[in-house]
């Protein structure tokens, strides 16, 4: 794993942990999460970004691990080449970019 993917994963599986829980149990979600990786339930991020960077032109300045509806989700910000900042929400587990 490159190093920036590493901090990367770092800053959104951990530092970013507050921002997974919708109940407000921070500590339990963040173990979830760890575990849902571990188990292969969610794909690490690595994978969401080159998926991403296959199907969307832009740079990256943006991204949140979170759980929407009982399901994992990657949301990423992308700044395109026209200066438009766009906002797409990936299903962690698929790769399948939510509408």
């Amino acid at each position: 794993m490159s190093r920036f993917a590493a901090a990367v994963t770092f800053s959104v599986l951990f530092l970013a942990a507050p921002a997974i829980s919708d109940d407000g149990d921070d500590l339990l979600d963040q173990e979830a999460a760890r575990q849902a990786l571990a188990e292969g339930r969610v794909r690490p991020l690595e994978d969401i970004i080159a998926h991403v960077r296959k199907t969307i032109k832009g740079d990256i300045i943006e991204i949140e691990f979170e759980r929407d509806n009982g399901r994992f989700v990657y949301e990423l910000e992308i700044l395109q080449e026209t200066g438009q900042l766009l906002e797409i929400v990936v299903d962690a587990r698929t790769l399948e970019i939510l509408p």
